[in-house]
């Protein structure tokens, strides 16, 4: 038997073998594609937008995290505080770190000051990080002890750094809060 090309194009023709019930069926068949492909294109479209929703949901909770302001320990908030004026050289930005009567800012600022003035004097970029935490609580009140390093570039192209000792009374005021910093002597 030969193929018929009338009738594989589910097109019924003027043929006297093609019933009105394979008209029926053949439309029955085709209508019932339409739909199957219908469903499909709809739970893809549903399952994308879910996709996104869920995607959007986990980026927003990994940025508030990466990004929220910890004061859980006087330790992290020293270090949090030291970063945010020295790496991002951000004093109002350091201000949620501070006591409402904190008296850090002069301090902090006046070292900043120094290490911007080498700065632009030598055309270099000093950094400045933080080692050898010590942090004792009491109450509501805690002192942390911590070594700044300076590192300064030099002509061979090696830093040579110096050590500071810098003492930091914080406050429990809703997370932990630096009232006040102070270098001290050897």
């Amino acid at each position: 038997m030969e193929p018929d090309p009338q009738r594989e194009r589910d097109t019924p023709g003027d043929r006297p073998d093609w019933s009105p019930y394979d008209e029926a069926a053949a439309q029955e068949d085709a209508e019932w594609r339409r739909n199957r492909r219908r469903r499909w294109w709809a739970i893809l479209g549903v399952s994308s937008l879910m996709l996104c929703l869920v995607g959007s949901a986990v980026g927003y909770i990994l940025y508030d995290r990466a990004t929220r302001i910890d004061r859980s320990t006087p330790a992290i908030v020293v270090e949090q505080y030291i970063y945010t004026i020295f790496e991002d050289r951000n004093l109002d930005g350091a201000e949620v770190f501070e006591c409402r009567d904190s008296s850090s800012r002069e301090s902090m600022q006046a070292l900043l000051a120094d290490i911007e003035e080498r700065e632009t004097r030598y055309n270099i970029v000093i950094k400045v990080s933080t080692a050898n935490y010590a942090s004792s609580v009491v109450g509501d009140n805690a002192e942390v002890s911590v070594s700044l390093r300076v590192d300064v570039p030099e002509e061979d192209g090696r830093p040579s750094r110096s050590t500071q000792q810098w003492q930091f009374q914080l406050r429990d005021e809703d997370g932990w809060r630096v009232c006040g910093a102070a270098k001290q002597e050897p």
